[in-house]
């Protein structure tokens, strides 16, 4: 098999198994959550889930899709190019994504919306997971 067989064998692999352990973590939590928690706890719990995922999108606006287009040329101007641009996009999405957690817990915290749906320390774990869910994405991007 070729070099680029066997690093695209591995990468499925990777990838794959990272899927699997996802998908077998789900099906173990899954049914112990249903139990373990009230409906509003799940709906709460819920609620975080997917405003971290709606935030992530939103912290990244883009930009692996941008690093990736511009990655061929910068690694043709030289190291130096590639490394000005994975700085500048690491800064960039990590720079907004903490902007969007302190507008998010801000504004969670001076609203009544904390009171009747979501805590105050809830949002802020929620803050936590999408900032490094952005730079995790962006970890990937650099990768590919």
């Amino acid at each position: 098999m070729s070099e680029s067989g066997q690093k695209a064998g591995r990468d499925v692999v990777i990838y794959g198994g990272a899927q699997g352990l996802i998908l077998l973590g789900s099906l173990v939590s899954f049914p112990i959550l249903t139990r373990a928690l009230s409906v509003a706890e799940y709906g709460t719990l819920a609620l975080a889930n997917t405003t971290a995922i709606i935030m992530i999108a939103l912290a990244k606006s883009g930009a692996s899709t941008s690093f990736l287009r511009h990655h061929a040329e910068a690694r043709e101007a030289g190291p130096d190019s590639v490394t000005n641009l994975c700085a500048t996009t690491f800064w960039m999405v990590a720079g907004f994504a903490l902007l969007l957690a302190v507008l998010l817990s801000s504004t969670v915290s001076m609203t009544t919306f904390s009171e009747s749906l979501i805590s105050d320390k809830l949002m802020l774990v929620v803050a936590v997971l999408f900032v490094s869910g952005a730079l995790r994405d962006m970890a990937y991007a650099f990768y590919r």
